[in-house]
Formats: C-alpha cells, structure tokens, sequence
C-alpha cells in the first residue's frame, strides 16, 4: 500500500499494519466461513470454548494435562461440526520444537542429566505455544466470523483517503406521490459538485438522464461510509441485505451506512447561507481532519462556533491563527511561530514531493497571512468584517493541504 506524500512515517505504519489487519479478516472470512450454517449456534459454542482457554495458565501446561487435552479436544469438535475441513487441519497443524545447539559435558551423567531437562523444557515450550496457538486462532476464527469479516479498524480510516457518500434525493417531478433519486459511493469532490454547490444555488440536480427542480425537492438523505466496494457485500451480509441484488437492498445499504444529513446539508433558506460566503463542506472536512491534532481542533471548532454566534471577530481570527500556528508546530515537530515556519512548510513538503511552484506561491500566502493577523488583529484590532469569511476559508484550505 503506497503511503500518501504529506503522512508521516508513524501514521503510515500505522495505517499499513491496520489495512493488513482488515485484509486478513476479509480473506478469512470469504475463504472459510462462506458456507457456514447454524450461524447463531457456532458462535454460542465458539464463544464458550474460547472462553474455557482463555481462563487456562499456559504456564502449566504440559503433555499430559488432560484438562489441556479435554480443551484442545473440544475445540476440535466445535471447528469439526460448524466449519470446513481446511479450517479444521489449520487447528490442527503441528509446530515445530526448536532445537538448541549441542552443549559438550565431561561427566557422562551430568550430559545425560541436562539431555533430559533440555529435552522436557523443550517439549514443555511446544505444548505452550501450541496451546497459544489454538488459543488465539479459536479467538480470531471467533471475530472473524463475528464481525462477517469485517475489520474494527475500517471505522480508523483516515476520512480524507477512504470517506464516500450516499446521496437520497425525495422529489415530486411528474408525480403525485414520492419519487426516491439515490447516488452512490461518491468521493467527496463528486458529492460537492454533484449536489451540494447545485443545491446551495438553488439549481436542478441530475440523476443520469433526469433533472430534478430546486422546488420540486422534498427530502434530503445523506450516508457516508468508510467501506472499500470488496467489504460491501460483506457489510450486506450482516445488515441483511444482499448488494447489487434490487433496489430495496441499494436502499438498505444507503441507509446502514453513518447518516451524516445534518453535518452536510445546510438550510438553502438560511440567510446564514448567503451572509456568510464559508465553504461549510470544507469545514466539515477539516474538523475531521483535525480530530487527530485536539489543540489545534479545538481552538478551530472554537473560532468556527464564535463567528457563527457573532462574537468578536476579532477572537475569530485570533483563534484560526493559532490554530494553524499549533497544526504546524505538531507536524513539523518544532516550536517556532507561524511567521517563522513557512521555510521549514517548504523543505518538509519538497521532502514529500510537492512542486517546487506550488509551494513557492503556498510560502509566499502563508507569509501574508501571517503579516495580515500581525497588522490587523494582534496589533491594532482593526477587522474587516468583510474578510473574516475569506480568511476562515484560506486557514481551512491551509490546514487540509498540510495534513495530506
């Protein structure tokens, strides 16, 4: 998986080894558990064996302890009645006792002595991780089929990389009763250009050959889900709907997935909406990149809260300004003021392959803006109310840049 340019070196290991994880339970998944019946009953037994193991001390376990071999037994017999016989021969494989090297003895009985204890250590060892072993993959066959492959961790995925969104349109075009429009799976670019700048505008919105009137919309639904279209069918399988299958089961999908309607569909109507020129969309996106950076997110939610209440302005772009002052130092790892990071923005976006162009003009911006808060608000206290807006727009473009 290539890491993004602009992801550190921590976040991309992280998000490797958390993507391996998803993969690993999806493959599982799909190669053993496909056929399975009895669902409910399998996981009860699953459930009761894991259990039973995970309450015994490895430590004493040995090749006779008949507790161990009950237990080892019992898992065999659970594997054996729910699930595939590959399943059942991975449960069962043998693993290897590591052999240490030759050790020379003078005394004949002292050799012999230690032969003994070494060769019982050893077999000791082996049954320890070999109760380990059928241990966690009982543990991990458990989840696996749990979850219907579907990993915790895709609820982790960065938001930016991996977000898409469902679109549910009710209109009353040619028709006296209730007309559903879907769209799907729409990355975040396609959804604002799709929907939302149209709809803010007033304008008709299409659904393939279709345009639907502002005024003829009665209904606005929106979904996101994090889901790549391969973990779909199995999202499908646990919601009860089968993907692809009709209309009713696109319908069930949309509708499983995170209802995001209030967070991204403004009130056309709102004054708010035309006083007030923010890109909402985009600074609903950045909230959710700065969730990872909570003294940045919180001084941005906060400026964001105050210009909407109509509090001094002025605290408005006090607040975006340290925001983006703390997003920098954080990601550059120094503590220096935002007039002084532009230099250390460039070379640590030249050593993550931005254009030598783009961050020449990104530079010279930042170092405006940070001249802008210096002249009119740190020092005099003389806004502009006029260009508060422009400024909450050009800090959130900022801080998206620099996160990914």
């Amino acid at each position: 998986m290539e890491a993004k340019s602009g992801v550190g070196l921590g976040q991309q290991l992280v998000t490797f080894r958390q993507e391996k994880e998803i993969q690993e339970y999806k493959e599982f998944y799909k190669k053993y558990f496909a056929g399975v019946r009895n669902r409910t009953m399998a996981l009860t037994e699953l459930a009761a064996i894991s259990q039973k193991l995970s309450l015994k001390n490895p430590a004493i376990v040995t090749h006779f302890d008949k507790q161990y071999i009950s237990l080892v037994a019992e898992g065999k017999q659970v594997l054996t009645k729910y699930f595939p016989a590959e399943l059942v021969a991975l449960y069962e494989r043998d693993l290897p006792i590591t052999k240490k090297k030759d050790q020379e003895f003078n005394n004949l009985l002292v050799a012999l002595l230690a032969a003994f204890t070494t060769a019982f250590e050893e077999l000791r060892q082996q049954n320890q991780r070999d109760f380990n072993y059928k241990k966690n993959l009982l543990s991990f066959i458990y989840n696996a089929y749990l979850t219907f492959g579907l990993h915790p961790s895709i609820l982790k995925r960065d938001p930016a990389l991996h977000k898409r969104f469902n679109l549910v349109v009710v209109h009353y075009l040619r028709s006296r009763k209730a007309v559903s429009e879907i769209k799907l799976l729409l990355t975040y670019e396609e959804f604002c250009n799709q929907f939302l700048t149209l709809y803010l505008d007033k304008k008709p919105v299409k659904f393939g050959g279709k345009l639907i009137p502002f005024d003829k919309i009665h209904e606005v639904t929106i979904t996101t889900t994090l889901l790549m279209d391969d973990e779909i069918e199995l999202f499908g399988f646990k919601n009860n709907f089968r993907w692809g299958s009709d209309y009713k089961d696109v319908e069930s999908f949309v509708h499983c997935c995170l209802d995001e309607t209030e967070t991204y569909h403004p009130n056309p109507y709102h004054p708010a909406t035309y006083s007030k020129e923010i890109n909402l969309f985009l600074t609903a996106q950045a909230k959710e990149f700065l969730m990872a950076y909570p003294d940045a997110y919180k001084l941005y939610t906060q400026a964001l809260y105050n210009f909407e209440k109509g509090i001094m302005e002025r605290h408005v772009l006090d607040d975006l300004r340290l925001s983006l002052e703390l997003l920098l130092k954080t990601i550059l790892n120094n503590k220096k003021s935002l007039e002084n990071q532009a230099p250390e923005l460039g070379k640590y976006k030249k050593r993550n392959g931005s254009s030598p162009e783009l961050m020449n003009m990104f530079q010279k911006i930042l170092e405006y803006y940070a001249q802008y808060n210096n002249s009119y608000v740190k020092h005099n206290d003389q806004v502009n109310s006029g260009e508060v807006e422009l400024m909450i727009n050009l800090t959130t473009t900022f801080m998206k840049f620099i996160i990914k």
